[in-house]
């Protein structure tokens, strides 16, 4: 007999016989297997295996294939052999092809490529499992098919014969029907009172109590729908009220729903002591507001009553000890029965519209019987509940304690010795209780008559609190801390409660956790140098490249680099400043910055990845939020960047939005919070406190509702595999929180799980009264009327654009379809300009603007995109079509503005007041307007003539000492006025000559000292400025920085006019374009770095040749030092001399050389120099050879 037959199809050979092969291994002795190259072939050798009368359980095909798909097989397969059960191999990329699959072939399972063998393995075998039990169940039905037929003719004869004998029986079994249930209905009842009776005995928990009794009476009645409510006091009137306690069905989601006395019919209930039933609850006039009568069609209360000898004056006789109000006790007579109990809450159930059944007096009964059943469970409850809370309230206290609590007695003698005392002192409680406490735990001389003064202090009445030392059993003296204190009833004394709280293990955890922070904060500042040391390459380089003459793409390139290093540093800055962070001293500056700036700012530094994933990235300001705030920007971006940051990274499609609103605080807040930050122009201008809410939203991956609460701890994150998949650390949210906290505000999140996440997060800041930009939020002569039409298929993006062109008086005209915008224009609508998104499903933006270009619309377009202007514009060459601006996404309102504005002007008009930067970002009459005489202590080389470089640049002419002998040399040889000391140099380090400095020159006779060094620990700063430096600047050093530190060196009432220009200098942004940089065509270095290294010198070239051979003269003797060191095992020596060639191989982008020489420094840090040291400053040598080969060429030409 012939095997059933499973068929593969792949059109790569190899992967088929890949296929075929696994799949006979596992599967060749029961079945036979066929492979097909194509979905024709497929076809064919289909039909010949049905024509030979085999089965075919599985076909397995591949869904990339040259003519007939994977998919459109399938579903030529499922036509004529619907239970063949068929599998798809597909990458990640054919979900359409799947579901295709999955809706028309009815597909079993895809498999996606490269396929896991085990799992093909199983998929297989389930299939043909699956198969071969349908046919066995089809092979049944057909069997039971038959016998149904044979059996249906007997059936019918069956049926006639019985209906009439039936008939004649209904009438019967109706009567006695009604009877029975009659019967059964009270039999049940008495039941149910008698098992809640039972239940109800042993039920002390008031809410457990309450939900069986609720329970019961539901499943007795035939309902889901019920609720209890019990008497309480309104805080704010002190009326008394009903307070629903306890809901189900309709009723569950109103929980602390409250009413009034005779309000609705619980309320009536209350009012009258009596049961009450609505029968047409919808209809009913007297129901209680706020509630959907749709959901229930009759209704039954009745009331829980108490006995009359319960005292309402007294809290105490109530079960759930709620504090009675004067007017409830004064009008307790209004929720009295006839019979005198007193009502406490009504119990109530009813039936949904959906029920037949009805409220009758068996129902009635029943339910007071139950609500007399929860009365005398609530006195239980109460009572129970006070025993239990006087019995256990000292055994918890004691018992429990984590300190050790002693009890005595008027003479002193031990009456309770807790677990934690025995813990402490060594002595069970049977050894311990009845001895003298004193001489038990304090028999030593030397604590004994201190110990009997402090007994003697608390018998006096008075609370002892001390730290001494105490005696254990085996001897030994500990450190407790010992609180003591009387015990009086009714003013009587009856002994004394002393407490000890071993302090030892605390002594000892803080001193270790003390050497860990400084072990942490050592690290930290190694680690602080390390990577601050190339950052100062990034943001210095950048910041002279900024200062040549750019393109507006270069500068925008170039200006999102000098940001995002600052940012980075940011970042690294709060890293390595976490041990202070934890101890609540971070500081915060406070001055005035552009809002919208900083959030564009954020925005454009994620921007590139958000294009790459295909992302919508938009922002709106709420038009009330203040445009120039005061505050800590750098603060403020870092949190945006952080959540951004994360919302790009867990987002895989659809948008992410930043929306930011705001609400006026009390001003007089502020005084106590910050010093008001004002422009000079205005120094009575009254501040104004806001609270600004941020949101940012996006349509990621969400986070589960069970594991928010990690989101904000510190190193962690939502679970495990989100760090192998997205990396991080986990520590940027913790920060993140942080900061919001320590600037007045909070952070919290939203989530749904597959929807999108939105981080919340709020600050307070001080508005700064005018600087605005009032331009962007104003109606504009030039815009106003005129009719825009926005073409954008993201909704958000739509509605932002909608409303910023309505604050400037435009009429805009929203779609998200490009054929509707079509159909408005065919149909006679005219505009006065378009904005059109290029990337929309249906038709992108260039496709759209060339329709509109056919219908010979003339109206301005504008092209919003995502991609760059290139991309689009090399799909218009020869269409005689072009775009009349360009706007890159998040679009910013300023950039729109203006292209607006400037289309509709005869002239570009620049109405976004900015700075213009001077064609040379470096001040060169500073040293005629600040004369001073400057001391460099530097001793790297290279950094000797860079500095030298800058400050030339600045107008001055600077000495240099490599270290600090030589700088207290050059000190006694004449004064200088400033000094700029490196923190790291051989012989003396910056520290210590500025304490020499200040110990032999006094403060008003010596030199203005300035830090310049890479290391960034916020401690840092405080060593310079307790070594007696006036002044920090940390590496990498921002000229505008050294610029305002030299500016402060001066009296300082000269430094107004100084510091007015540094600010010029911090928001230069050069215009023209500059002449390319000279490259050397030699691999061996860095062009990039190069390049940057020419623009810092200024473009002269023979500073850079001046600069490579003083590299090439020094690198010889650091070699030497290197192979002496190695030679000698000593492991400081070839530290320093691996550090120093280290930086200057960077300067000249010699990045295999320098990594060399930092595993070599590393090396050397560790202190231990390993056998093979030698052979690796050989390999430096060796490198260096193919150095010094490149810039030689690179110096001549």
């Amino acid at each position: 007999m012939s095997k059933p037959a499973i068929l593969c199809v792949d059109d790569e050979k190899i992967v088929l016989n890949s296929l075929k092969e696994q799949l006979r291994r596992e599967f060749g002795r029961e079945y036979d297997l066929e492979t097909a190259e194509s979905g024709d072939e497929a076809l064919e050798i289909l039909e010949e295996l049905l024509e030979e009368g085999l089965e075919i359980p599985v076909i397995i095909s591949d869904q990339i294939m040259p003519g007939m798909k994977g998919n459109e097989l399938l579903k030529e397969v499922h036509a004529f052999l619907p239970r063949t059960l068929k599998i798809l191999l597909t990458g990640q990329a054919d979900a359409a092809a799947v579901g295709d699959a999955l809706n028309e072939a009815k597909l079993y399972r895809y498999i996606t490529k490269p396929w896991d063998q085990t799992d093909l393995v199983l998929t297989v075998t389930e299939a043909a499992r699956s198969y071969f039990q349908d046919k066995q169940l089809a092979e049944k039905n057909e069997e039971l098919a038959r016998l149904n037929a044979t059996l249906e003719e007997q059936v019918k004869q069956r049926t006639a014969q019985l209906q009439e004998a039936n008939s004649l029986l209904k009438q019967e079994n109706a009567e006695r029907s009604r009877a029975e249930k009659t019967l059964l209905r009270q039999k049940e009842y008495l039941a149910a009172l008698h098992d809640t009776t039972l239940g109800l005995i042993g039920r002390l928990d008031l809410n457990e109590l309450l939900e069986d009794l609720i329970t019961r009476a539901a499943q007795l009645l035939g309902t889901q729908h019920g609720y209890i409510y019990l008497v309480d006091i309104d805080q704010a009137s002190g009326e008394p009220i009903l307070d629903r306690k306890l809901g189900i069905g309709v009723f569950a989601d109103l929980i602390g729903f409250r009413l009034q006395m005779g309000e609705g019919l619980a309320g009536k209930v209350w009012q009258t002591g009596q049961p009450k039933v609505v029968d047409n609850y919808d209809t009913w006039h007297e129901r209680a507001k706020n509630f959907d009568y749709n959901l229930i069609s009759t209704l039954l209360g009745v009331p829980l009553v108490q006995n009359v000898n319960i005292d309402l004056t007294d809290s105490q006789t109530l079960p759930w000890n709620i504090n009675i109000n004067p007017v409830f006790k004064n009008n307790h007579h209004a929720m009295r029965t006839d019979e005198g109990q007193v009502v406490v809450g009504v119990l109530g159930m009813a039936y949904g519209p959906e029920s037949e059944q009805a409220f009758g007096a068996d129902e009635i009964e029943l339910l007071s019987r139950f609500a007399q059943l929860a009365s005398i469970a609530l006195d239980n409850a109460r009572l129970y509940e006070l025993a239990r809370q006087e019995k256990e309230y000292f055994e918890a206290l004691v018992q429990h304690s984590p300190v050790a609590i002693v009890t005595t007695d008027r003479e002193h003698h031990i009456v309770s010795w807790n677990p934690a005392a025995e813990e402490l002192f060594g002595y069970t409680p049977n050894k311990a209780i009845g001895h003298n406490l004193d001489d038990l735990v304090a028999g030593s001389d030397l604590i004994h008559t201190e110990a009997q003064s402090i007994t003697a202090l608390t018998d006096g009445g008075d609370l002892v609190h001390v730290l001494t030392k105490r005696l254990h059993q085996d001897g030994r003296l500990m450190d407790v801390e010992l609180s003591s204190l009387p015990v009086s009833v009714g003013g009587e004394k009856l002994g004394n409660i002393v407490i000890y709280h071993d302090i030892t293990e605390l002594q000892r955890a803080r001193k270790e956790a003390e050497a860990a922070n400084e072990a942490k904060s050592a690290f930290l500042a190694t680690m602080s140098h390390e990577i601050r040391t190339p950052m100062n390459g990034v943001i210095g380089m950048t910041s002279l490249l900024l200062n040549t003459k750019l393109t507006a793409a270069q500068r925008d390139y170039a200006e999102t680099i000098r940001n995002s290093g600052n940012a980075l540093l940011t970042i690294i800055n709060d890293i390595l400043d976490f041990s202070k962070i934890e101890a609540g001293k971070i500081e915060l500056e406070h001055r005035p910055f552009d809002l919208r700036e900083c959030l564009e700012g954020a925005l454009d530094l994620l921007a590139n990845s958000a294009l790459e994933k295909g992302l919508d990235l938009a922002y709106h300001i709420d038009v009330q939020t203040p445009e120039v705030v005061g505050g800590d920007v750098t603060r403020l971006r870092q949190i945006l960047i952080n959540l951004l940051n994360n919302a790009v990274k867990f987002t895989h499609s659809g948008e992410i939005v930043v929306s930011v609103e705001s609400r006026p605080l009390d001003s007089e807040a502020l005084v106590e919070k910050w010093s008001p930050v004002l422009p000079p122009s205005e120094p009575n201008a009254p501040p104004m406190l806001y609270e600004l809410h941020f949101a940012v939203r996006d349509t990621g991956i969400g986070i589960p509702q069970n594991r928010m609460h990690r989101l904000f701890q510190a190193f962690s994150q939502v679970d495990a595999s989100t760090t192998r998949r997205y990396g991080g650390t986990g520590l940027g949210l913790t920060i993140s929180k942080h900061l919001a906290e320590i600037m007045g505000g909070t952070m919290w999140v939203e989530s749904e799980v597959g929807q999108g996440t939105t981080f919340h997060f709020t600050i307070q800041t001080e508005s700064i009264p005018n600087i605005t930009y009032s331009h962007l939020h104003e109606v504009q002569p030039k815009l106003r009327g005129k009719r825009v039409l926005i073409v954008d298929d993201n909704t958000t993006n739509r509605r932002i654009l909608e409303l910023q062109t309505q604050s400037w008086g435009m009429e805009p005209h929203t779609t998200a379809f490009p054929y509707e915008a079509l159909d408005w224009l065919q149909q006679g609508e005219t505009f006065d300009i378009a904005l059109i998104d290029m990337q929309m499903p249906e038709m992108d933006g260039v496709a759209l603007a060339l329709e509109i270009h056919r219908l010979e619309q003339k109206f301005p377009k504008v092209m919003l995109t995502s991609l760059g202007q290139h991309e689009v514009s090399g799909r218009l060459k020869d269409t005689g079509f072009e775009f009349d601006a360009f706007l890159s996404k998040p679009i910013k309102p300023s950039h729109l503005f203006d292209a607006l504005v400037s289309i509709f002007s005869d002239q570009p008009t620049k109405f976004r007041p900015r700075e213009k930067t001077p064609d040379v970002l470096f001040d060169s009459t500073m040293g005629q307007r600040l004369p001073l005489r400057i001391l460099l202590a530097e001793d790297h080389p290279t950094n000797q003539k860079l500095a030298l470089r800058i400050l030339e640049q600045l107008g001055y002419r600077a000495d240099v000492a490599a270290n600090g002998l030589e700088t207290l040399q050059a000190l006694e040889r004449q004064p200088y006025d400033v000094i700029l000391m490196d923190m790291q140099m051989p012989e003396m380090d910056g520290l210590e000559a500025t304490r020499s400095i200040r110990s032999r020159w006094p403060d008003s006779a010596g030199p203005h000292i300035i830090a310049m060094t890479a290391n960034a620990m916020q401690g840092d700063r405080e060593l310079c400025l307790d070594a007696g430096m006036n002044d920090y600047v940390s590496k990498p050093i921002r000229v505008s920085e050294l610029v305002r530190a030299l500016a402060e060196s001066q009296p300082s009432g000269s430094k107004k006019s100084t510091l007015n220009e540094i600010r010029d200098v911090q928001n230069a942004l050069p215009d023209e374009p500059a002449s390319s940089s000279p490259t050397a065509d030699i691999a061996t270095l860095d062009q990039a770095a190069l390049s940057m290294l020419l623009d810092l010198l200024g473009g002269e070239k023979e500073l850079l040749v001046e600069l490579i051979d003083s590299f090439l003269e020094e690198a010889p003797s650091l070699l030497s030092r290197l192979r002496q060191a190695a030679q000698q095992n000593d492991a400081s020596g070839l530290r320093m001399a691996a550090h120093t060639l280290k930086s200057s191989s960077n300067d000249f982008g010699a990045k295999t050389l320098a990594e060399l020489c930092q595993a070599m420094e590393n090396r050397g840090k560790s202190g231990v120099l390993t056998p093979d040291t030698q052979d690796k400053v050989a390999q430096i040598e060796t490198e260096y050879q193919h150095v010094k080969a490149a810039l030689e060429k690179l110096r001549d030409d």
